[in-house]
């Protein structure tokens, strides 16, 4: 009994000739909300139909959310619900789940079905106990053990990862990659705007400058360059026949070493 009805097209992407619903969407009927619900997929937009549907209608994209962004629309997730997460354990479940957002959501609502009422804090040890992701032993940890320079933990944590978890080398040289990129952003910045590092991670959108301190008094901008380029190096390696005969494990603690000897 509403003034207007509801019509969902899914799947719409599956559709051979949408184009033939050009003119309905030029006139529309007054009394229906239709909506074309595209999934993975979107329309040419270099289209007549694609170019018609911006001028006579809405359309919104939902792009996915990079990986740049992801600790951050996790913590808003979380606050969504009444809760808050810790910054590392948005980092583990982020490095966990991936930006799959649905497989993400249904993580944090079982943490939170899981927690008390009283509690309001999702921490690495609830992340942990509910992944089986490993707070001392994962790609974060080793990221910050190498900007630490600590070679040791480096080594334990790279050796634990392969032997252990057999965890593939792409996600660790991922997770790398992108904490020395965002390494480089902050040296850039303080060298071109002669600040300190807090103020360069502010300027570069980066939320928590933390994990960011000790690794940027250890290396410079030229040894970042360096750095990402033995990162991309190794997982070329993996990903072709340029390593040889050399194993995800023996390709690691190579660029570890390279790493900490930049």
């Amino acid at each position: 009994m509403a003034e207007r009805q509801l019509v969902l097209v899914r799947e719409a992407q599956q559709l051979k000739k949408i184009e033939d619903l050009e003119p309905y969407v030029l006139s529309p009927c007054p009394t229906t909300v239709l909506v074309l619900a595209f999934s993975g997929k979107s329309i040419d937009k270099r289209s007549k139909f694609s170019k018609t549907l911006v001028a006579h209608s809405e359309v919104l994209e939902s792009n996915k959310v990079t990986e740049w962004n992801l600790p951050q629309w996790i913590e808003q997730y979380a606050v969504s619900v009444g809760k808050r997460i810790d910054p590392k354990a948005a980092m583990l479940l982020g490095d966990y789940a991936g930006n799959d957002l649905r497989k993400l959501t249904l993580e944090l609502d079982k943490y939170t079905r899981a927690m008390q009422p009283d509690e309001v804090l999702i921490t690495p040890e609830i992340v942990e106990k509910n992944t089986g992701v490993s707070r001392e032993f994962n790609p974060i940890e080793l990221g910050d053990a190498l900007g630490q320079g600590h070679a040791e933990r480096a080594f334990r944590i790279g050796h634990y990862l392969m032997d252990s978890t057999k965890m593939p080398l792409a996600p660790i040289t991922g997770y790398l990659f992108y904490f020395f990129y965002r390494l480089e952003l902050i040296q850039a910045i303080r060298q071109q705007k002669n600040c300190s590092i807090e103020e360069a991670a502010m300027q570069a959108g980066i939320r928590y400058a933390k994990p960011f301190l000790a690794a940027a008094r250890r290396y410079s901008l030229k040894q970042c360059f360096r750095i990402l380029y033995f990162i991309r190096n190794a997982d070329h390696k993996s990903k072709s026949n340029l390593g040889g005969e050399a194993t995800d494990a023996e390709l690691l603690v190579e660029l570890i070493a390279q790493i900490l000897d930049a």
